[in-house]
């Protein structure tokens, strides 16, 4: 064992506060920088950035065309595959969780390659720190169908032909998001379609509980259909996009619809307690 991992076990079990292991981390780099390199020697990893502690991770060779992803404690977070494999690993957030309260690993059911997560206990009301499970999408997936039961979602760069993400407790957010369908559903969260996505055929938004902010971008015709039970929509986008028709509005809600160009791409949002804004990307 490593002096640097020797002392990351020590912050880990306690014996140390995590100030002072940064400081000896700190220091241990110091005094390896002062000294001549030895090729034969191997260079000391580098220290993991601040705030986020590397768990284990996995690969896969020959993914399925659909990939299911099962988060059911802790973040999610969606990234590109450099290489057209699928690749997964944790990511800890605090010193005091451990890679051992959580049950990790890659499933092939079928034509499934299924990617999941959970914490072995979890308290309702109680500390269970955080971990976030990073995978990254080969392009060439026909599915990826993604489920968060208690907490985040982030996808970014992503480029596969149908999305599809859900959480029951915690907010989505898209950005550079490249698909043929994208259907995102939160219980409780907001949504944030961002910049930099492109939705070809059916774009789907729905939060129970919480807004929803989507940018569209202009270089793709769309007919949109939006509702609102408890919230006001926000129309930011160019008089060019047209409110062909205004459905039932009362004191506390909004609903209607709007087309740009020929209308190509189906795209459906609603809000049942939180607002609307739109906006052009």
């Amino acid at each position: 064992m490593t002096a640097r991992e020797e002392i990351l076990q020590m912050a880990e079990e306690g014996v140390i506060t995590q100030e002072e292991a940064r400081r000896l981390l700190d220091a241990l780099g110091d005094s390896a920088s002062g000294q001549a390199s030895d090729a034969a020697e191997e260079k000391p990893p580098a220290c993991p950035p601040e705030g986020v502690i590397k768990g284990c991770g996995t690969q896969t060779e020959h993914p399925g065309k659909k990939i299911r992803v099962e988060v059911e404690v802790g973040g999610l977070q969606l990234l590109p595959s450099r290489d057209g494999r699928l690749y997964s690993e944790v990511k800890l957030h605090s010193m005091r969780d451990r890679l051992s309260n959580y049950n990790y690993g890659v499933q092939e059911r079928g034509e499934e390659t299924v990617v999941h997560m959970s914490r072995k206990l979890f308290r309702p009301w109680g500390r269970n720190e955080s971990a976030t499970l990073v995978v990254y999408v080969p392009r060439d997936t026909a599915v990826a169908d993604c489920k968060v039961n208690v907490g985040g979602c982030t996808a970014e760069g992503v480029c596969v032909e149908s999305l599809k993400l859900r959480t029951d407790t915690g907010g989505v957010q898209l950005t550079g998001v490249h698909a043929q369908d994208a259907l995102v559903e939160t219980s409780t969260g907001a949504i944030n379609y961002g910049k930099g996505n492109a939705v070809a055929r059916r774009l789907s938004l729905k939060a129970n509980v919480g807004a929803v902010s989507a940018r569209l971008p202009l270089n793709n015709s769309f007919h949109l259909r939006y509702r609102t039970n408890v919230g006001k929509v926000s129309n930011h986008l160019p008089a060019s996009v047209t409110v062909h028709r205004t459905g039932a509005q009362n004191l506390v809600g909004d609903s209607g619809e709007m087309t740009y160009g020929d209308g190509g791409c189906q795209i459906e949002i609603q809000a049942n307690t939180g607002a609307i804004r739109l906006a052009a990307d």
